[in-house]
């Protein structure tokens, strides 16, 4: 699951979502797979995001 599918889900702002999870990762230590990913908007600009298993 997306970090977008989880801001649309939780009617929260993307970045926010982004904020919230970065947090909980550095909760868990530095053993933790990297998650990160990026998705490219209609516009063309690239933004980072995360890809997490459900």
């Amino acid at each position: 699951m997306s970090s977008k599918e989880i801001a649309k889900l939780t009617g929260k702002r993307h970045d926010h979502v982004m904020v919230d999870i970065r947090k909980m990762l550095a909760e868990l230590g530095p053993d933790v797979p990297d998650f990160s990913g990026a998705y490219k908007t209609d516009r063309g600009n690239t933004y980072a995001c995360y890809n997490l298993p459900r």
